[in-house]
């Protein structure tokens, strides 16, 4: 994400700087809010220990079910998949935002396709991990190793089902991930306008880390808003036990979405919404923000070495 932060043609990205800077990023940012992460997937997958409670209520009760180590269950699938994840992300991001600028010009229009397109291009490189993740994460007790979990997976129901819930996580990653990055680049651009609010009064590119992050968090809640209720879907059908004597209970997007309105009407397909918010805000600002600091300090965007700027070939003696 660059804002108002547009190369010249004198500087370009750093693939692989790039890379790096997204996929910290995405450790920092998950990190930050795994507690909260692990609580919406109890609620979303709607856990028999945990779907009557609230966010507070329910994070004493994992604490009081499994410690400490409760918050964190699944993390090592999570930073397993969040590195890549959002390494990708970011990097397709930079780049088809070049691509799409250069074929419709300097629109508002472009960081919302730019979005989505890395969006889709992280989920379908990273998708089998979430779904690790999501079990890992689901289980209540003893502790799961990340292969045993692969073990148990693939024995009672085969590698089809580290792709279950693949569509819907696509039809909600394209106006997830799109409308995220739209509202930053927008609402940065208008921010940035505010000399108080700039790290430094005199450059306009940069906003502080606080209203950084607060624009970051802002974006994050209308687009998870806007998403959330396929994003129920996702979880629900990843986490839909496929045994040969029992046929999955979500067979397609429109089905699943049925099914779960049938439980108790709209509710329950923005069940966790509030959970959500509160992970969504932090994590997305301090996501944005991160990247903002870690673009910099890696040094991710490059002078171009054009033929005049290189050094003169020794001549042939």
């Amino acid at each position: 994400m660059r804002g108002a932060e547009a190369p010249s043609d004198q500087v370009r990205a750093s693939p692989v700087r790039n890379f790096v800077a997204g996929g910290l990023t995405g450790c920092v940012a998950k990190t930050v809010v795994m507690p909260l992460d692990r609580l919406k997937i109890l609620l979303q997958g709607h856990h028999p220990k945990y779907h009557r409670f609230g966010v507070l209520s329910g994070l004493r009760a994992i604490y009081r079910n499994e410690g400490v180590r409760g918050y964190f269950r699944g993390n090592k699938a999570q930073m397993m998949r969040v590195f890549p994840y959002a390494a990708v992300q970011f990097l397709v991001y930079e780049k088809s935002r070049e691509f799409y600028i250069a074929e419709l010009g300097q629109k508002r229009i472009v960081s919302l396709f730019a979005g989505s397109t890395a969006g889709i291009c992280a989920v379908c490189t990273t998708y089998p991990l979430d779904v690790l993740r999501s079990r890992m994460a689901f289980k209540v007790g003893d502790d799961l190793t990340v292969r045993q979990a692969v073990r148990d997976i693939l024995h009672t129901e085969g590698s089809a089902a580290f792709f279950r819930g693949l569509k819907p996580t696509l039809a909600g990653m394209i106006p997830y991930a799109g409308v995220s990055f739209f509202c930053y680049e927008n609402f940065k651009a208008a921010i940035l306008s505010i000399p108080a609010l700039r790290q430094r009064r005199d450059d306009p590119r940069h906003l502080n880390p606080l209203a950084n992050i607060a624009v970051g968090g802002v974006a994050g809640a209308v687009a998870q808003t806007v998403s959330y209720p396929l994003d129920v879907v996702r979880r629900r059908m990843q986490l839909d036990a496929h045994r040969p004597d029992q046929a999955p209970r979500y067979r397609s997007i429109a089905q699943a979405l049925k099914a779960i309105y049938a439980e108790n009407g709209m509710r329950s397909l923005f069940r966790g919404l509030t959970i959500n918010y509160i992970r969504e805000i932090p994590q997305a600002g301090v996501a944005y923000t991160a990247y903002e600091l870690l673009k910099r300090l890696l040094k991710v965007y490059q002078p171009v070495v054009t033929a005049t700027d290189a050094p003169p070939k020794p001549s042939k003696q």
